[in-house]
């Protein structure tokens, strides 16, 4: 079976609302499209491929879909949906083979074994050969991920609460008198982050701690939600604070798109706890204030966090009952 050949063979669609197909030999209900541009598309008919409980994902260079109700047209000859759907929207050339390589391991392995569960590991391969490639998600999204997480990974989550921000514009994420901490989530490869001058100028009058958090994506089973974490702090916490943590989740979700990022948003939570580094500001490259043009202000850059910086406990002091005394460091 050589999939990769039947879509050299297939003719370029003229119009982007066209797909060329052909369908695989000795196979009935597997489809090899080309799409307007030459983008490849691997069809599956649905009452022949059963895919029940795979979602639909789409990513930087590959979309994965099903339910779809295109009608194809071989010669003479038309085929309803619905479909299940792997389309490869990379202008990459290199991974075309790759992208057939796997749906034919796919292709082969689930006619011999259609009810076997293993075909979820085949569309994660599929998955992980884009990895790199997986679109970087919103930032709002992440961030409060990373801020719920600390809370959660906290050593008293009632008492972090009297330390978490109202307004929403606090300079601060979390903040007790001199101690104050920024947390900066990443769904990037690199442990960068834009932070402000105006946060990573502490002076002598405040200790400012980032906390640098990363994530990935879990696309099947496991993993926590945003709405997970919540469940689970509100379980633990007492009535004072779970009223504060509602009113502060109600002010945050007023301008978040919560509906959708709550219910398919899952995150690998040993990934992200194991990720979590303390910085203490004092001790990071930083733009020179004094160096700035008259004027300007609210100024912002993007700093790679190196692994050297990371704050050392040892030579860092913990108040009782202040912010730093509640926060899990390792």
């Amino acid at each position: 079976m050589n999939l990769n050949q039947i879509f050299n063979n297939l003719e370029t669609p003229l119009s982007e609302k066209k797909i060329n197909f052909e369908q695989v030999p000795n196979l009935d209900g597997v489809y090899v499209g080309k799409r307007f541009g030459d983008f490849p598309v691997v069809f599956f008919k649905s009452d022949i491929f059963n895919f029940i409980g795979i979602p639909n994902e789409k990513f930087s260079n590959i979309k994965i879909s099903r339910g779809v109700n295109n009608i194809i047209s071989i010669l003479d000859r038309q085929v309803c949906g619905p479909f299940f759907s792997f389309e490869l929207i990379s202008t990459n050339s290199n991974l075309v083979q790759s992208f057939f390589t796997l749906i034919s391991d796919l292709i082969n392995f689930y006619s011999l074994h259609p009810d076997n569960f293993k075909i979820k590991g085949y569309i994660e391969d599929i998955e992980n050969l884009f990895v790199d490639c997986v679109e970087i998600l919103d930032d709002e999204v992440v961030g409060l991920f990373g801020e719920l997480l600390l809370i959660h990974s906290s050593l008293d989550r009632n008492r972090i609460l009297d330390f978490w921000h109202l307004p929403l514009n606090a300079r601060f994420d979390f903040s007790s008198g001199f101690e104050k901490i920024e947390v900066k989530t990443t769904s990037n490869l690199i442990r960068e982050h834009y932070i402000s001058l105006e946060q990573i100028q502490s002076g002598d009058d405040m200790d400012v701690l980032i906390c640098s958090i990363m994530v990935k994506r879990v696309h099947h089973g496991g993993g926590k939600s945003i709405n997970d974490l919540i469940n689970e702090i509100s379980s633990n916490l007492d009535e004072i604070h779970l009223k504060k943590f509602d009113e502060v989740i109600r002010e945050i979700c007023k301008g978040l798109d919560v509906s959708y990022k709550f219910r398919d948003y899952k995150f690998d939570l040993d990934y992200s706890i194991n990720s979590i580094m303390f910085f203490d500001t004092n001790v990071l490259p930083k733009i020179d204030v004094s160096s700035l043009p008259e004027g300007v202000s609210q100024v912002k850059f993007k700093e790679t966090l190196d692994e050297k910086y990371k704050l050392n406990l040892s030579e860092f002091s913990i108040l009782p009952d202040e912010l730093f005394s509640v926060v899990k460091f390792d």
